[in-house]
């Protein structure tokens, strides 16, 4: 993992750091999903040969040194679940997804983590949408902002297959339970648009990627949807 800073001087981007996982193997494939919020570092690593995990690197705020200081598995991974494909960081909650099979093969699953002061990182809980199925790729994008998260799951069925589709969830009822509250869906996707591969999420806007939507006469074009909550 490299970091890059830019120069303030010569407002050039200069590497400044390389970072590895403390207990790295051949395979690991550290560094296939990264998440960067202030001095909080989240990199991902989804070797087949193990269950997949998420390494925590903090940076000193007087030394400007980055050091790892925490590592994230799932309660319930196993061999080739790919815990850690995609995450997001927002502040002291993380999302992690993983290729989770409790509703079949490939159904998927959304892991929240939270920083607790004196602690470190715990689990606090698994989200799943309410409509799960296998080979549902739910969590194939994620993204959060606040008490917002966001999932897609690109094979979702509503239309076909490889439909696509978003998952809203909140944080209501308690300081940690996070409820689904909308299922989003673009009103032109049609089989195939893979709609919600790519999420972005900033307070009440979210952009999405749907990759197999074609566009006139050019199939697989690909297309940004662009969502407002509405009050």
């Amino acid at each position: 993992m490299y970091l890059f800073e830019r120069n303030p001087t010569t407002t050039v981007w200069e590497q400044t750091d390389k970072l590895t996982a403390s207990d790295g193997v051949a395979g690991d494939g550290f560094g296939v999903t990264v998440a960067l919020d202030g001095d909080t570092l989240l990199v991902g690593q989804i070797g087949p040969a193990r269950p997949g995990a998420v390494y925590v690197f903090d940076r000193n705020p007087i030394t400007g040194v980055w050091s790892e200081t925490d590592k994230l598995t799932a309660s319930d991974g196993a061999p080739g679940m790919a815990f850690g494909e995609h995450i997001g960081l927002s502040g002291d909650l993380a999302v992690i997804s993983m290729r989770d099979d409790d509703f079949g093969t490939d159904a998927g699953a959304v892991y929240v983590f939270r920083r607790e002061f004196g602690v470190g990182w715990i689990q606090a809980d698994k989200l799943h949408p309410t409509d799960a199925h296998a080979n549902h790729g739910f969590g194939v994008a994620v993204a959060i902002d606040g008490t917002r998260i966001v999932v897609g799951a690109a094979n979702d069925t509503d239309c076909g297959m490889y439909c696509g589709a978003l998952y809203v969830f909140e944080r209501r009822g308690g300081p940690w339970e996070w409820v689904q509250t909308q299922k989003i869906r673009g009103l032109d996707i049609v089989e195939g648009s893979a709609f919600g591969r790519a999420i972005g999420l900033a307070g009440d806007v979210i952009v999405t990627g749907a990759t197999g939507i074609s566009i006139g006469t050019n199939p697989s074009a690909g297309a940004g949807y662009v969502f407002e909550l509405v009050p």
